[in-house]
């Protein structure tokens, strides 16, 4: 897992969302769980914030993710049926 390699700078931000994603197809991360920050994310995976953002944004364009405005992001509760079509 790339978590666990985190200390190796410049982790493409693609292999992150494919992490984040395993963790939701695998239930670790179930629907409506609010996903660590930013500065979280950052700090597992020894990236940039932009690289985080990427890899969120990746998500949530795949239907994985939902984002609250001022609130945080969390796991989409129809990610399976967003997955099917």
């Amino acid at each position: 897992m790339i978590g666990d390699l985190g200390h190796n700078v410049g982790v493409p931000f693609r292999q992150i969302a494919d992490e984040i994603q395993a963790r939701i197809e695998s239930g670790e991360w179930p629907a409506d769980f609010k996903l660590p920050s930013t500065v979280g994310l950052q700090t597992q995976y020894r990236v940039s914030h932009m690289t985080i953002n990427a890899a969120v944004n990746l998500l949530v364009e795949r239907g994985y993710i939902r984002a609250v405005k001022g609130v945080g992001r969390y796991v989409s509760e129809d990610w399976r049926a967003r997955r099917a079509v």
